[in-house]
Order: structure tokens, then C-alpha cells, then sequence
């Protein structure tokens, strides 16, 4: 009796057993689609993007450069949504908004290990990443991202609508640059929720005269948090890192950009800065801020800015919950070889595989 029921069963199984195999070699049906000229599943973000009646695709994976001219935008999303690239440098470009997020989006999304890109002239306003309104339950989380906007009196973030929640929005391990940006990251509502905007182990690269985060309507939050983040001049003799005329929240940054690197108006105060090291010298800063550092002593590399083992800004931060003791860029551990409490400043720490030795910057 039981050799007859096992048959059976073995009969009865042996199809749908088939089946479960075939969807799970699929990728399609378990919601990844794959982007590339040739071999992938679609040629198009277009074609692969979800919507409030399409199957959702969790996962929108680019395998190769060919995006060229084409933006991504989300509103009606009934899944949460990944958006990556396939290993390597992709590149993903467009001559608008590269990526633009309506007031309809619902669910998080992220975004990771791309490279986008706004390169065409067109109108000023047009952003590497444009936020234009805010849907319950929405976020994005960028991870291992570089921002680069060419074109004059554009932005690589234009953060336009009222956050509501605390990382609403938030860096990771990013790279804003761009030679003729108006400013990396614009943040314009005056309502905007507590630590809703949050940039952790980023690097900024600006070019003179230039910003590299510009609050323009200030919210009594403070709304934009900066943490183990570099700031540094990438050309001429002066740029601004930081203007804002309110409240920002700013610890263990390291900022290298000239005589002028901060400008707090308003209900904006430089003591919104804690362990924070500067080229230049501002007065009022909070607490366990240093100034007057050198572009040579703090830096051993002038491509990724890594901190020299002389730098003035290595264990002279304070540790953050969820941040210190994590793997950061290039599998450095974030308070590794700090005294207890303390932490390195800026978005990569010391490690001597990266920095061994003092050096004026390669």
C-alpha cells in the first residue's frame, strides 16, 4: 500500500516539482528584469518599470552603459523597487531628470552601485536626482551611488517636497560631483521632519564657487543630517560646503574647501557642527571641532581623499550608533584602531592597506 501511494504521489509531484524549478531559474517571474543593449530580458528602463497594474518588478538590474537618454520616473509603485547596476561602472545618463519620484510613490526604493549622470544642456532646474512630492509610505536609500551633473544651474539631488519621517532620504557611501553644478544637493521645503534628509560616508567634490549643500527654506528640524562626510575643493580656490539659513546637524565631517567652507544664517548656527575639521577657521563651532588643517597633512590621496596616518581629523571624532563598528568603503571598519568613544572623521577612515604612509597626496 505504501509503494502504491508513493507512486502516486511521485506521479502527481513530479510536474509541479518541474514547475517550481522553471520559475525559479526564470529571474522574470520572481520580479528581477535585467537592462542591456543585447541578452537581457528588455533594452529599456521603460520597459522594464513597474506600475500600479503591471506585474511589479522588485529588481531593475542595468548591465551595461547603453541608458543614454532615458529617465526613470516612479509614481504608482505596489511593491518595494531596487534599482542596480550590474557590476562594474554602469553608467546610467539622461538629458533630464535622470531619476524623478512623483507624489503618488507609495513603497521604498533604492538605488545602488550606478553611476548617473546628467550631461545635456538644458533648462536650469534640471537635476541628477529630482524629488517632487512625497506619498505615504515612500523613501529611497542610494547605496555606493556617484551623482554627476555637468550642466551650469542644475543639481545632483533637488529635494522639492515636506519629509515626513526620520532617512526619508539618505546617502550611503555616495559621490557627488559634477563641474558645473549649481549646487550637489538642494533642499527646499520649510517643513520638512527631523533627520528626514541624512548623508552618511559620502564625498563631496566641488568646484569653486560653487555648493555642495544648499538648504534654501530652512525647517526647525533641522531636517539635513551630515555624518562622517568629506567636503573638499575639486577646483579653483573656494567653494562653499554648507549654506543654510537654519538649523543643520553636521558630525565628524571633514571639510577642505578654502577660506569660506560654511554659511549659517538665519536660526543657522556654526554650532550646528560637532567633531568637525576645517581648512579655514570659523568661530562658535560646537563641540570637538578643529580648524586650520592642510589639503597635505589630511589627505594621502587627491583622488579619494582617504585621511593620512598624520591627519589631524584620525580619531578626533565621536562614534554614532549604527555607523561606528560597520564595513564602509573599500571594507574598512568604521572605529577600527580609535580610542573607545572615538571615531575617525569623514567618509573613509584610516586603514594602512589604503594610506600606509604620510605622503602629499598622489
Amino acid at each position: 500500500m505504501r509503494l502504491i501511494t508513493f507512486y502516486i504521489l511521485s506521479k502527481v509531484l513530479r510536474p509541479l516539482l518541474f514547475l517550481v524549478i522553471s520559475f525559479t531559474w526564470s529571474g522574470v517571474a520572481f520580479g528581477q528584469v535585467t537592462v542591456c543593449a543585447s541578452g537581457c530580458n528588455v533594452t529599456t528602463i521603460a520597459a522594464a518599470q513597474q506600475t500600479a497594474t503591471a506585474t511589479p518588478n522588485e529588481v531593475i538590474q542595468i548591465n551595461d552603459n547603453s541608458i543614454t537618454n532615458e529617465g526613470l520616473s516612479l509614481g504608482a509603485v505596489n511593491t518595494s523597487l531596487t534599482v542596480q547596476g550590474g557590476g562594474g561602472a554602469i553608467t546610467w545618463a539622461s538629458s533630464g531628470n535622470t531619476l524623478n519620484i512623483e507624489n503618488t510613490l507609495l513603497k521604498p526604493v533604492t538605488i545602488k552601485n550606478l553611476f548617473l549622470q546628467h550631461d545635456t544642456t538644458g533648462a536650469g532646474g534640471l537635476a541628477t536626482f529630482k524629488w517632487n512630492g512625497i506619498g505615504v509610505g515612500a523613501s529611497i536609500y542610494f547605496s555606493s551611488v556617484t551623482f554627476n551633473n555637468t550642466t551650469a544651474s542644475n543639481y545632483n539631488a533637488r529635494l522639492s517636497p515636506a519629509f515626513v519621517s526620520t532617512n526619508q532620504c539618505v546617502f550611503d557611501n555616495c559621490l557627488f560631483m559634477g563641474s558645473s553644478t549649481s549646487a550637489h544637493i538642494r533642499i527646499e521645503n520649510a517643513s520638512d521632519a527631523t533627520q528626514s534628509i541624512l548623508c552618511k560616508n559620502t564625498l563631496f567634490k566641488i568646484d569653486a564657487s560653487l555648493i555642495g549643500v544648499n538648504v534654501v527654506n530652512a525647517s526647525a528640524g533641522p531636517a539635513f543630517f551630515s555624518q562622517f562626510c568629506t567636503y573638499v575643493l575639486n577646483s579653483g580656490t573656494i567653494a562653499t560646503a554648507v549654506l543654510s539659513p537654519g538649523p543643520v546637524s553636521i558630525t565628524n565631517c571633514v571639510f577642505s574647501c578654502g577660506a569660506t567652507e560654511i554659511t549659517m544664517s538665519g536660526t543657522g548656527a556654526n554650532s550646528n557642527f560637532l567633531y568637525c575639521s576645517f581648512n579655514s577657521s570659523p568661530t562658535t563651532l560646537g563641540t570637538g571641532c578643529i580648524t586650520g588643517t592642510t589639503l597635505a597633512r589630511e589627505f594621502c590621496d587627491r583622488k579619494f581623499y582617504f585621511l593620512s596616518p598624520a591627519a589631524q581629523s584620525r580619531n578626533s571624532g565621536i562614534s554614532i550608533s549604527g555607523i561606528t563598528g560597520s564595513t564602509v568603503r573599500n571594507g574598512v571598519i568604521r572605529g577600527n584602531g580609535c580610542t573607545a568613544g572615538n571615531d575617525d572623521m569623514g567618509y573613509t577612515p584610516y586603514s594602512p592597506a589604503l594610506c600606509g604612509g604620510y605622503g602629499t597626496g598622489k
